[in-house]
């Protein structure tokens, strides 16, 4: 599973057989897009400008390693983030 919370309190986690990619969106963003009860949807992540790839890389990574119970990718709540470039979940869709 893939853990993400954004500061307004709004947080989920997907099984990671559910992500089908993790894109460099644009300059300081990148989306993780999932498929849930057979609805798409995005994670949009708040990231350093420049590291995007480094972090579509480490998340990627994550996801081969399986087997690792619930991995926190982003949490605003905490300050919790797999890669220091990432600053921010900006949204959530559909929301959860």
């Amino acid at each position: 599973m893939f853990f993400f919370h954004t500061a307004d309190n709004d947080a989920a986690a997907f099984n990671v057989d559910n992500i089908f990619s993790v894109e460099n969106d644009a300059d300081g963003s990148v989306h993780v897009s999932f498929e849930n009860a057979q609805t798409n949807g995005v994670v949009e992540l708040s990231v350093t400008d420049g590291l995007e790839d480094e972090v579509v890389r480490v998340i990627a990574d994550a996801a081969c390693r399986g087997g690792q119970g619930c991995v926190t990718i982003a949490d605003d709540v905490t300050s919790t983030y797999i890669h220091s470039g990432i600053t921010a979940v900006g949204t959530i869709t559909p929301g959860s």
